[in-house]
């Protein structure tokens, strides 16, 4: 008798004990619901499904199940920023202006002239991701790739924008934030403002005739058949970071963090590599389509350069840190004098 008690006591422990583990594995799953305003299989979208999804999945040994809503279903940027907070998304696939409207420091990035080619970006992006990520941490987000928006494009319609002069004869539209606005102020012209989900009736309606944007929102929004002329003077860089928020953060077992921390740099390393790709072929179908491609000249390029650089001291201090923008310069100038010794 006292051997059957004893099996049957062993057996309700066993039970027990399996039921607890069963709570804790259930425990352990994850829903983010993920929103974007990329269209679902066009250029960033497809990056973000084929690398970024899978490898969150593998990196929390696939207890984290991604929901991704496509092409602005759940709203614009501020939307996502505001719906992040309250929990109704956990994670949003930022543009340009959710980014630097997520955290002002991040402003920084999108400074005129600041960049003169991805192979500086991507040196800033290994020196000081730890950096931004304290920033944009303080603002209640969490940092998972830094992703590019693009070195944007001038377009325009009724004539080819390539000299100092020829910003105060066109209407530019804008939707990402203060900088954008001094930016264009500074070049001569009075801007635009529009939501970014507003921007392609604006533009084919006659609105606006000019445009700072990427091939790909031009690709995406059909703008190739109204846009005349584009110039890709790189004249400025912008952002786009993936991020989750703080409380979605916190959901994850530590060990899920350490992993996404330790495995990010490689994944956005492939999605730009692909997104680039994608912008490049983007401008190449849009030339063969028939937009006429400008140039301007070294001296037209230092015209507008040396408008726009004050822009970097007048929003030091107000946007960002004069310390954080002078890190930056320090490495940029480390990094340029490296490249010009080897």
């Amino acid at each position: 008798m006292r051997f059957i008690y004893r099996i049957t006591g062993a057996c309700i422990t066993l039970l027990l004990a399996l039921s607890i583990t069963g709570e804790c594995s259930a425990a352990e799953k994850i829903s983010w619901k993920v929103a974007t305003l990329a269209p679902q299989n066009v250029g960033y979208a497809k990056e973000f499904a084929s690398i970024l999804v899978p490898a969150l999945s593998k990196a929390t040994n696939g207890n984290l199940a991604v929901k991704v809503y496509w092409g602005g279903v759940m709203g614009d940027d501020g939307q996502y920023l505001q719906k992040m907070r309250i929990g109704q998304i956990q994670a949003a696939g930022m543009s340009a202006e959710g980014t630097l409207n997520m955290s002002k420091p991040l402003t920084v990035l999108s400074l005129p002239f600041l960049f003169n080619n991805y192979e500086e970006v991507d040196y800033i992006k290994k020196k000081m991701t730890q950096r931004f990520d304290s920033l944009i941490s303080a603002d209640g987000f969490r940092l998972l790739l830094w992703l590019d928006q693009d070195f944007d494009q001038i377009y325009s319609i009724r004539f080819p924008i390539t000299r100092l002069a020829d910003f105060s004869k066109a209407r530019f539209i804008i939707w990402s934030g203060s900088m954008e606005g001094r930016f264009l102020e500074q070049l001569g012209t009075h801007p635009v403002i529009s939501a970014v989900t507003e921007i392609p009736a604006s533009i084919k309606s006659g609105i606006s005739d000019a445009a700072f944007t990427p091939a790909l929102f031009v690709v995406g929004a059909q703008l190739y058949s109204t846009f005349q002329y584009v110039n890709p003077m790189k004249c400025r860089y912008f952002p786009a970071f993936t991020v989750c928020s703080d409380k979605a953060w916190g959901q994850l077992q530590p060990q899920y963090q350490r992993a996404i921390v330790e495995g990010r740099g490689k994944w956005a390393d492939d999605f730009c590599k692909a997104s680039r790709l994608d912008t490049e072929k983007a401008l190449k179908a849009m030339k063969d389509y028939g937009l006429k491609f400008v140039t301007s000249s070294p001296d037209e390029i230092r015209d507008i350069r040396n408008k726009t650089i004050p822009l970097w001291d007048e929003f030091a201090g107000k946007l960002y840190s004069r310390e954080l923008l002078n890190e930056i310069k320090g490495l940029l100038a480390q990094y340029r004098s490296s490249r010009k010794s080897g």
